[in-house]
């Protein structure tokens, strides 16, 4: 099970928020279920994110998309690491994990 993002970075204002497509790819041969979660690094006041879900269920050698969401506030500034990750259950050798990181920026704007 592999994850990527698309894109990696992006910028963000308290008006529109900055989405990222989590691509979980099952390079296996057996159906898996993967669980998703978001972690912010230290340095992050005023940024936010969530996943549009947090489980999905790969058939084998498919992939599925999961939309990362990095909102702003007022307090927001500088960058964010946002760091999505997974473990996968249900095929041989599983389970597995791995991560993938996106970078927002928060920009100018709102009010």
């Amino acid at each position: 099970m592999s994850l990527s993002a698309n894109p990696t970075a992006q910028e963000a204002t308290t008006d529109d928020d900055a989405e990222y497509d989590i691509i979980v790819t099952n390079d296996g041969d057996e159906d898996i279920t993967v669980s998703l979660s978001t972690q912010q690094g230290n340095d992050c006041n005023g940024f936010s994110s969530s996943l549009d879900t947090f489980q999905v269920t790969v058939n084998e050698s498919e992939s599925e998309t999961v939309k990362l969401t990095v909102s702003v506030n007022d307090q927001a500034d500088g960058d964010c690491e946002t760091t999505v990750n997974a473990q996968a259950t249900g095929g041989l050798g599983y389970p597995a994990s791995d991560d993938v990181k996106g970078n927002t920026t928060a920009g100018d704007g709102g009010g």
